[in-house]
Protein backbone atom coordinates (compact mmCIF):
# COMPACT_ATOMS: atom_id res chain seq x y z
CA UNK A 1 0.00 0.00 0.00
CA UNK A 2 2.50 1.98 1.26
CA UNK A 3 4.26 1.40 -2.61
CA UNK A 4 1.44 2.08 -4.52
CA UNK A 5 1.13 5.56 -2.47
CA UNK A 6 4.65 6.59 -3.13
CA UNK A 7 4.25 5.57 -7.19
CA UNK A 8 0.66 7.94 -7.13
CA UNK A 9 2.61 10.60 -5.84
CA UNK A 10 5.77 10.39 -7.47
CA UNK A 11 3.01 9.94 -10.84
CA UNK A 12 1.34 13.03 -9.54
CA UNK A 13 4.43 15.30 -9.51
CA UNK A 14 5.79 13.98 -12.61
CA UNK A 15 2.64 14.94 -14.06
CA UNK A 16 2.14 18.60 -12.56
CA UNK A 17 5.85 19.10 -13.95
CA UNK A 18 4.87 18.42 -17.40
CA UNK A 19 1.95 20.39 -17.23
CA UNK A 20 3.43 23.36 -15.96
CA UNK A 21 6.32 23.10 -18.83
CA UNK A 22 3.66 22.51 -21.55
CA UNK A 23 1.60 25.68 -20.49
CA UNK A 24 4.62 27.48 -20.43
CA UNK A 25 6.52 26.36 -23.91
CA UNK A 26 2.64 26.84 -25.25
CA UNK A 27 2.51 30.65 -23.53
CA UNK A 28 6.10 31.10 -25.02
CA UNK A 29 4.25 29.77 -28.39
CA UNK A 30 1.62 32.39 -28.31
CA UNK A 31 4.06 35.23 -27.43
CA UNK A 32 5.83 34.59 -30.63
CA UNK A 33 3.48 34.09 -32.74
CA UNK A 34 1.99 37.53 -31.88
CA UNK A 35 5.32 39.35 -32.24
CA UNK A 36 5.50 37.74 -35.71
CA UNK A 37 2.32 38.88 -36.45
CA UNK A 38 3.00 42.26 -35.17
CA UNK A 39 5.97 42.32 -37.54
CA UNK A 40 4.20 41.15 -40.73
CA UNK A 41 1.67 43.75 -39.79
CA UNK A 42 4.59 46.26 -39.62
CA UNK A 43 5.92 45.16 -42.93
CA UNK A 44 2.87 45.45 -44.60
CA UNK A 45 2.41 49.13 -43.98
CA UNK A 46 6.03 50.18 -44.65
CA UNK A 47 4.59 49.13 -48.67
CA UNK A 48 3.81 51.98 -50.57
CA UNK A 49 2.72 51.72 -53.84
CA UNK A 50 3.85 55.48 -55.77
CA UNK A 51 2.33 56.71 -58.65
CA UNK A 52 5.00 56.11 -60.77
CA UNK A 53 4.86 52.24 -59.90
CA UNK A 54 1.03 51.93 -61.21
CA UNK A 55 1.96 53.99 -64.23
CA UNK A 56 4.58 51.92 -64.62
CA UNK A 57 2.50 48.77 -64.90
CA UNK A 58 -0.30 50.31 -66.60
CA UNK A 59 2.32 51.15 -69.44
CA UNK A 60 3.95 47.53 -69.33
CA UNK A 61 -0.44 45.98 -68.87
CA UNK A 62 -0.72 48.28 -71.81
CA UNK A 63 2.00 47.09 -74.01
CA UNK A 64 1.69 43.53 -73.41
CA UNK A 65 -2.31 43.86 -74.25
CA UNK A 66 -1.34 43.52 -77.86
CA UNK A 67 -0.58 39.82 -77.18
CA UNK A 68 -1.58 38.41 -74.26
CA UNK A 69 -5.11 38.96 -72.21
CA UNK A 70 -4.99 42.27 -69.96
CA UNK A 71 -5.45 39.51 -66.91
CA UNK A 72 -3.01 37.84 -67.33
CA UNK A 73 -0.88 41.00 -66.25
CA UNK A 74 -0.34 41.53 -62.51
CA UNK A 75 1.70 43.27 -60.36
CA UNK A 76 3.16 43.00 -56.58
CA UNK A 77 4.77 45.88 -54.82
CA UNK A 78 7.48 44.96 -51.89
CA UNK A 79 9.60 47.68 -49.53
CA UNK A 80 12.27 47.26 -51.76
CA UNK A 81 10.78 46.63 -55.05
CA UNK A 82 7.57 46.80 -57.65
CA UNK A 83 7.27 43.39 -59.49
CA UNK A 84 5.42 43.14 -62.66
CA UNK A 85 4.45 39.32 -63.16
CA UNK A 86 2.89 37.72 -66.15
CA UNK A 87 0.75 34.96 -65.24
CA UNK A 88 1.55 35.51 -61.50
CA UNK A 89 4.68 33.64 -61.98
CA UNK A 90 2.58 30.82 -61.98
CA UNK A 91 2.81 28.89 -65.58
CA UNK A 92 5.29 27.87 -67.06
CA UNK A 93 7.27 29.70 -70.37
CA UNK A 94 4.88 28.97 -73.68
Amino acid sequence: MTKKSIQHYISDLITERLKTALSKEDEKNKVENEISAEQNLEDISKINTTEEELEAFLIVKTILRQKVPATRVTYRDAQSYFAIFLDDNNRKAL
